[in-house]
């Protein structure tokens, strides 16, 4: 699984989430939506549009909520061909699109019964009884005492005054993002989105502006949190706006990177071919030039002396007539096989590094579908 939609979902249903996917991924049921493993490209983009963030990667599930994967699982083991989700213009938040699935999931009560057994456990768990100890005799202890409060008397020094209880640190509350910021934020990924999807023009400085506001949030969860590494959960119990702020900026940096990536293969590609055409059009060219300079050359005295000396044949193929365009020709032709012999270098390398960019998508699990369809 790559992300897996938790309980916050159930009854929600939002769809914002749905309408940021640009690869449509998500499927839905009568309580919650569902994101397919395979079809995902872990593109990050639905965690910060979540408005309830029931969106996690699947090591970052809360313990609670972990049979969530499971049931992730078994719903596209049992429901193969549904439709993809509807956004919230065709059916609503909240609502239920046609078509849908109307599943319940057999493991539920194998699940929940297992979540409170966990927690009636640790509840209900006994203290640990605690072992009297054996009452001296009344001699005993009257001797005892008298002899230990003589022996304080004499050796104790004098106590000094106690100290007055340190004031108790209370931790300010996090403030949440300003709402226009926070939309306007939100509206800047989903152009980096639309743009890499293809229905928007490439501009690069909104990816400019994107990486320093990813870079810029980055940092303000790292002051508001007091370090610099740190868990999911951990901003959760911090705040919840501290993880949404963070989210978003992962995600905007996430987009930065595969925005450069694709930068970086459109560059090389465009050069390839540009390289592959001049190529073989200068090629061209040059058999053309080599296949006239043999076509001026007068091949007819061959066959007019059938026993012809040397300077009869080097006269009849080199005379003044047909000697400076055969120069020419084969001129031009050598030249421009030179300029050809170069550009299948040149493609040659142009080749190595797009394989090395392949290699990289591979590396950063870009979807090769997605590159396909931006080249």
């Amino acid at each position: 699984m790559a992300y897996v939609v938790a309980d916050p979902c159930i009854g929600t249903k939002d769809r914002a989430c749905v309408e940021v996917c640009p690869v449509a991924c998500f499927y839905e049921n009568d309580d919650q939506l569902f994101i397919h493993p395979q079809e995902c490209i872990d593109c990050d983009a639905c965690v910060p549009v979540c408005p309830v963030t029931a969106i996690f990667a699947e090591a970052q599930v809360p313990e609670e909520w972990k049979f969530y994967t499971q049931k992730a699982i078994d719903y596209f083991a049992e429901n193969a061909g549904v439709p993809a989700a509807k956004s919230k213009a065709e059916v609503g938040s909240g609502g239920v699109a046609e078509g849908s699935t109307h599943w319940t999931w057999k493991g539920q009560p194998a699940a929940a019964a297992a979540v409170h057994a966990t927690s009636s456990a640790v509840a209900e768990a006994p203290p640990t009884p605690v072992q009297p100890k054996p009452t001296p005799a009344p001699a005993t202890v009257h001797a005892t005492t008298e002899t230990v409060v003589e022996a304080t008397a004499a050796a104790a020094p004098p106590k000094p005054a106690p100290a007055a209880p340190a004031a108790k640190t209370v931790e300010p509350p996090h403030k949440p993002m300003d709402p226009a910021e926070y939309q306007r934020l939100q509206a800047l990924l989903y152009q980096l989105l639309e743009m890499m999807g293809g229905s928007r023009p490439f501009d690069a400085s909104v990816f400019t502006e994107a990486g320093a506001t990813g870079m810029r949030l980055q940092k303000e969860v790292a002051v508001e949190f007091g370090k610099e590494s740190y868990t999911a959960t951990e901003l959760e119990k911090k705040g919840m706006s501290l993880r949404q702020k963070h989210d978003l900026g992962r995600s905007l940096l996430q987009a930065v990177d595969r925005a450069q990536f694709i930068v970086r293969y459109r560059v090389h590609r465009r050069t390839f071919m540009q390289t592959a055409f001049g190529g073989a059009v200068t090629g061209l060219i040059s058999v053309l030039c080599g296949t006239l300079s043999f076509r001026t050359v007068r091949i007819d005295a061959l066959f007019a002396t059938p026993d012809p000396a040397l300077t009869e044949l080097l006269r009849s193929f080199l005379n003044q007539e047909s000697l400076i365009p055969f120069l020419g020709f084969q001129m031009i032709a050598g030249i421009l096989g030179l300029f050809t012999l170069v550009a299948i270098s040149q493609c040659w390398r142009a080749g190595k590094k797009l394989h090395a960019l392949k290699r990289a998508m591979q590396v950063k699990q870009i979807d090769p579908r997605l590159i396909a369809r931006l080249a």
